[in-house]
């Protein structure tokens, strides 16, 4: 987890939070830095999460193919990718926002990420609608995005957020 905090007024106590997911097999936070400081120099508290986006699939064949469709596929590496992004939002949840100078404001969320990470944002749309994260206002913001699970257990049913949505989804010809 990489943590950027915004330089805010002093009378300023609270801060909406942004969850920024990076792409395939480029985890480091300085893949995003500019991206991040953007984020939080409009007064967002950015978290960066390093999901594991490279795996291999215990028991799936070498000559496997994926099934992929309209914005979606049926890479196995979804389910293990959405256990870490799960329990990595529990760390941030109970040990990251808790300890931080600012009153993080979960019901005011931007969450967005490039290719893969912007699929994964997709799949952890219902996870924070769970928590009540995005109630009052949410941004989704999807660069050049890549497949999400079409495994019903892995990419819950998404429901309308009851706040304010904005949702902002950039494709272009190429991923970079």
């Amino acid at each position: 987890l990489t943590v950027r905090i915004p330089e805010l007024p002093s009378n300023v106590t609270e801060a909406p939070l942004a969850l920024l997911l990076h792409g395939f097999g480029y985890p480091l936070a300085d893949e995003y830095r500019d991206w991040s400081q953007q984020l939080a120099a409009k007064g967002m508290v950015v978290i960066q999460i390093a999901y594991p986006s490279a795996l291999d699939a215990l028991g799936v064949p070498t000559d496997w193919k994926p099934t992929e469709g309209p914005g979606t596929s049926d890479h196995p590496q979804h389910g293990l990718r959405m256990l870490a992004m799960n329990s990595a939002l529990e760390v941030v949840n109970t040990d990251v926002l808790p300890t931080l100078s600012l009153d993080v404001r979960r019901d005011v969320l931007w969450v967005g990420g490039h290719s893969l990470g912007a699929g994964i944002a997709v799949m952890l749309l219902p996870s924070l609608q769970a928590w009540n994260w995005g109630s009052t206002a949410v941004v989704v913001d999807l660069e050049q995005p890549y497949a999400h699970s079409i495994d019903p257990t892995v990419a819950l049913p998404l429901q309308p957020f009851n706040g304010t949505t904005v949702a902002h989804v950039v494709v272009a010809e190429g991923d970079t």
